[in-house]
């Protein structure tokens, strides 16, 4: 049978609309200002994940007869072009070099303020140049990878990141906690030798001073090309900003937590005073070899008898800010760093030690 012209244009229209409703039911897109605005309703994966992680090895240990193995609340870690491996040791004042397969090549630093010493260390990074940033309460202390200090940099608080052109990135808040203004940007952006560059960044307002300090903590991570990525640690909210910070995007998913004040662990010395604690939803990102977000998230409340893999997933974007799918975290874990096509994640507290694990396309 023959089919009129003007039917057939009819079902050619009904399936395009068909079709573009169903690649496009699993988020929307607003456009602000030039800005997108992704809101993620279900993963784009559906319920079939495309990427596994792989154990490949773990490096440090509780117990051994060689201390350059036995690390004590190791805190973070970056990788070299050469695929060495340097954990930044927290308890032991020191950041141990690792070859590829885990054997231990070198130790640099230790506890002091003399030249290439450090005190409490809680971040460490990495420039294209392969120089070492080490981030402690007195700021930031720049070394060659072989530990010769290069320069020593001063903040109130440890910076949050180094793009690879060696600027660095640290949280607004943490430079002002006392004074900080509802509408005082994000981000701090620095050059190498601690010169103020420009601030970015939206900050939620939360109706106080104390709620809206407390409620904008985030992580951040820098891609290869050093755009930058903000994941908040207490809102439904990830965003990509340029080198430059202009906001490419902000996203947001489904999520089974009310999020706000946990008014129960919060310690308020004086009105307006004291500590605000929220209730966590993410808690680390990374990206990985095809520029794809991986976000440490809460999937709900921990309760009593938990173990960290019935509260924690790992959440995994595309570089636009669609959500692909939810991955269950392989152990328990306290930070995540990923290169390349490696993850990393870090035990602080129980093994105290590093695991290594090979992303794996389905």
């Amino acid at each position: 049978m023959k089919i009129k012209p003007a039917l057939l244009i009819f079902i050619i229209v009904i399936a395009l609309l068909f079709n573009c409703g169903k690649s496009d039911e699993t988020y929307t897109i607003e456009i602000k200002d030039g800005v997108k605005y992704i809101h993620n309703h279900t993963p784009l994966w559906g319920d079939t994940l495309k990427v596994a992680l792989e154990f490949v090895q773990k490096i440090g240990e509780l117990d051994g007869d060689d201390e350059n193995y036995l690390l004590y609340k190791p805190y973070d870690l970056v990788r070299d072009a050469d695929e060495n491996t340097y954990i930044l040791d927290n308890g032991n004042y020191r950041i141990q070099k690792f070859d590829r397969n885990g054997k231990y090549l070198a130790t640099i630093g230790r506890k002091g303020q003399g030249p290439g010493e450090f005190g409490f260390s809680k971040k460490l990074e990495m420039d294209s140049k392969g120089n070492l940033y080490v981030a402690d309460l007195n700021g930031c202390l720049i070394l060659t990878n072989d530990g010769k200090e290069i320069n020593r940099i001063v903040f109130l608080r440890e910076f949050s990141c180094v793009t690879r052109a060696g600027n660095i990135l640290n949280n607004t808040s943490n430079n002002a906690a006392e004074n900080i203004a509802r509408d005082c940007p994000l981000i701090s952006l620095y050059d190498a030798d601690g010169n103020f560059i420009k601030a970015f960044g939206e900050r939620k307002d939360y109706g106080d001073r104390l709620r809206t300090l407390f409620g904008n903590y985030y992580g951040l991570y820098v891609d290869k090309d050093d755009n930058i990525y903000a994941a908040f640690d207490d809102q439904n909210r990830i965003e990509k900003y340029s080198p430059g910070g202009n906001l490419i995007f902000r996203t947001d998913r489904p999520i089974n937590i009310e999020l706000g004040v946990d008014e129960e662990h919060s310690i308020i010395f004086e009105p307006g005073r004291g500590i605000l604690s929220f209730y966590r939803l993410t808690a680390g990102i990374g990206i990985d070899h095809k520029n794809r977000i991986w976000v440490k998230t809460y999937k709900k409340l921990k309760e009593e008898g938990d173990n960290p893999t019935d509260y924690f997933e790992l959440e995994i974007f595309d570089n636009d800010g669609i959500l692909l799918g939810n991955l269950p975290i392989p152990q328990n874990f306290n930070y995540m760093r990923i290169f390349q096509d490696l993850v990393y994640l870090i035990d602080r507290d129980e093994e105290m030690c590093v695991y290594e694990y090979k992303i794996v396309e389905k």
